[in-house]
């Protein structure tokens, strides 16, 4: 047996009265590459966790119809020998560590395989380039290092299937290539591979690679095409709310078609044509009293081995900021300095111009939800998540309610309110997390990692959600994040790390025309940017430039080309 046969699989959690997975029948085979794709809540994570036994032997659940892997069954085959034949990459790498050291986490992979070989962990680590992290402790590491530390302890077990669940979530650009050249190497290898993403401009490049993309909507299969067919479902893939790259937005808008995914003609036609407003810009000047003032600031997590170096910082209300950089630049650990979690070397922070020494000085003004939301959720259900916040400055039940139920619809969990957070996808968990800190009223938002998990509805919610609020409430947002799309559609000043440092800072849309910023901290520049650029162009978020084609209502039989 070379394949993966699923036949009417429904699966339904226990407090659910839906069906996660319904009528699901589909045939993977070893070597290929699969997508995929749909909008967020799904199904898409159930899938992966059905075929490599994660549910119903480690997450609880009722799985009903045939599941057949390479000839086993996922639901009974003891979990631990299975995973030799099929094993899962979370979508959160922080669930799947064991060890708190580098070293050791490969070591008890090897070990329950009785293969221990130091030159094994020597290989493994030069393949996902992160022999430098060896000897190191995990919680030192970046959300990407971690990541890269799950795949190396997966890829030592050799299954022949593997479920890659969002992996490029966490990583930079020239991660997320390299990740992608890996996965087209283990395909090669006569390995079943399935790839679960949202991300679909990230993998624009690498469509001839996938063999075939599976859309599941609430549960069911949709369809399946060929990847190099994916600018003809565009139409379709809008439809189910998922991100599409913007020449496959523009041809549908304007008519314009397209002969592959990565042709960039209606771009070009409609950017040229197109007279590009001025536009009121928001003053971004740096006030005298800004509400957070870094100077000076060291921080180091072993003796003098400093993450951040020198940085100098001053922010200012009204603004949402984004912290860019490659991995291990520092920038998620520039959050927790903010949030008084970890405490600099050297210098300080001030918050409204008080020195932070702790979390006892950020309280109640400084909403921060890291990588993992799962660290801010402490409730038994959504309502209480919220209400537990809210409560604290709304004191009328009739308002206290009609702020849950206004705030859960317009971030999309008011269909979850009685449910376990836990239970929710990564994508609903991190705005369920959102939900219930805004709901503190804070005068600083910290989010690490804003669009894990979230599809292209959720994730225009998010950003104006961000974007009002802080105007609203004279606040401030700092967000670190490797979605390049959403810091030039949403933010107004990027600040963009490396080797610990400030490397630049500035207006997004500037900062990201540097070609020596891209080049540098392994960032890629949006498409319509470059295009804009090399055209000498004043630039406009994709959003803007969207909408601007929607009010002239451009067809591409009135183009003059």
């Amino acid at each position: 047996m070379n394949k993966i046969i699923i036949k009417d699989l429904y699966v339904k959690y226990s407090n659910s009265e839906d069906y996660a997975l319904n009528n699901v029948n589909f045939e993977f085979e070893l070597g290929k590459l699969y997508l995929i794709i749909g909008k967020s809540g799904s199904g898409k994570s159930t899938f992966g966790k059905v075929i490599t036994g994660i549910i119903p032997q480690i997450e609880k659940a009722e799985v009903f119809g045939e599941i057949n892997v390479l000839g086993y069954n996922p639901l009974s085959t003891n979990i631990y020998e299975f995973a030799k034949i099929a094993t899962y990459v979370s979508q959160s790498p922080y669930d799947q560590i064991i060890s708190g050291y580098v070293e050791d986490e490969l070591i008890f992979v090897l070990e329950n395989l009785g293969e221990y070989s130091f030159e094994k962990i020597n290989t493994i680590l030069r393949y996902l380039g992160i022999e430098d992290l060896r000897n190191k402790k995990i919680d030192e590491l970046s959300g990407g290092q971690i990541q890269k530390l799950v795949i190396a302890s997966i890829l030592l077990l050799n299954s022949k299937v593997i479920v890659f669940d969002e992996p490029f979530a966490h990583l930079d650009q020239k991660s997320s290539r390299d990740l992608m050249e890996l996965l087209t190497k283990l395909k090669n290898e006569n390995k079943c591979i399935i790839l679960i993403e949202h991300r679909l401009k990230d993998l624009v490049n690498y469509f001839n690679e996938i063999d075939n993309v599976i859309l599941i909507d609430r549960g069911t299969i949709a369809d399946v095409f060929p990847s190099f067919e994916i600018h003809k479902k565009a139409r379709l893939l809008k439809k189910y709310g998922l991100r599409i790259p913007i020449n496959l937005e523009l041809s549908l808008i304007c008519k314009i078609e397209v002969c592959n995914p990565n042709d960039l003609k209606p771009i070009e036609v409609i950017i040229k044509q197109l007279s590009i407003p001025e536009g009121i810009e928001t003053k971004l000047t740096e006030d005298k009293s800004p509400i957070i003032e870094i100077s000076n600031l060291w921080f180091a997590y072993v003796k003098d081995n400093f993450v951040l170096k020198n940085i100098n910082l001053k922010l200012n209300s009204g603004i949402v900021y984004t912290i860019l950089g490659p991995n291990a630049s520092g920038k998620s650990t520039l959050l927790l300095n903010i949030a008084g979690v970890l405490k600099p070397r050297k210098g300080f922070v001030k918050i409204f111009n008080k020195i932070i020494k702790s979390t006892k000085d950020t309280t109640g003004i400084v909403g921060y939800i890291p990588q993992n939301p799962d660290l801010v959720l402490m409730f038994e259900n959504v309502e209480k998540e919220i209400k537990e916040r809210a409560k604290i400055w709304i004191k009328s039940e009739i308002e206290l309610k009609r702020f849950i139920v206004e705030l859960a619809r317009t971030l999309r969990i008011d269909d979850y309110l009685s449910k376990n957070p836990h239970s929710l996808s990564r994508g609903q968990r991190f705005r369920v997390a959102l939900a219930a800190t805004l709901a503190l009223k804070p005068k600083i938002l910290l989010l690490d990692e804003t669009t894990t998990g979230q599809d292209e509805e959720c994730i225009s919610i998010l950003g104006e959600l961000i974007k009002n609020y802080v105007i609203e409430n004279n606040a401030i947002a700092l967000i670190v994040t490797h979605d390049v799309d959403f810091a030039y559609n949403y933010t107004q000043k990027a600040i963009v790390l490396h080797n610990g440092q400030i490397y630049a800072i500035g207006n997004t849309i500037d900062i990201l025309s540097k070609d020596d910023v891209i080049n540098t901290c392994n960032l890629i520049k949006p498409i319509t940017l470059e295009i804009f650029n090399r055209h000498g162009i004043k630039p406009i978020p994709d959003k803007e430039l969207l909408n601007l084609v929607k009010l002239k209502g451009i067809c591409y039989d009135e183009i003059e080309i």
